[in-house]
């Protein structure tokens, strides 16, 4: 299967997503992240919360064959020793797991929310690598935000 890459924010919401119906089982887990989709806001989350029902419709084709009843959080557990066990994952995949578990399911907004700024770019830049156009407007950490503001190149969103 292909290793699929995102972005430390998208992999951190999506991992969220999934603590957040880990005790159910992997049809529950869907609809409930559905429903939770058709309400979301922030793209990072939305995308978190689709690349989360990626995760499990894809666990569902693999145990097609079996007819066993499993949860979310039994096959996330089968994922972490997966990925203990395999000694050329990246350093960032590793922390961005491990960061996501010690992490409280219910505070998803709080935590995303506190680290991270909305702003409108309002000339071209470059962060992380990644171009931004003017006219754009992002999710960053709140040192970009800042940098980004005091240099004139983005302004807060009003939302």
């Amino acid at each position: 299967m292909v290793d699929i890459k995102f972005s430390a924010q998208v992999s951190s919401a999506r991992n969220k997503w999934l603590n957040l119906t880990s005790s159910e089982t992997l049809e529950a887990g869907l609809n409930i992240l559905r429903e939770k989709y058709r309400s979301e806001k922030n793209d990072n989350r939305r995308l978190g919360n689709l690349a989360a029902q990626t995760w499990i419709i894809r666990r569902r084709l693999e145990l097609l064959e079996l007819d066993n009843v499993v949860t979310i959080g039994e096959l996330l557990g089968d994922a972490s020793e997966k990925k203990v066990k395999q000694p050329h994952d990246n350093k960032l995949g590793s922390q961005s797991q491990t960061a996501s578990e010690d992490m409280p399911d219910a505070g998803i907004d709080d935590t995303i929310n506190s680290k991270f700024q909305v702003i409108n770019i309002s000339e071209e830049v470059m962060i992380n690598d990644m171009r931004f156009f003017a006219g754009s407007r992002v999710e960053v950490s709140l040192e970009d935000a800042t940098r980004l503001i005091e240099a004139g190149k983005a302004t807060p969103n009003e939302q």
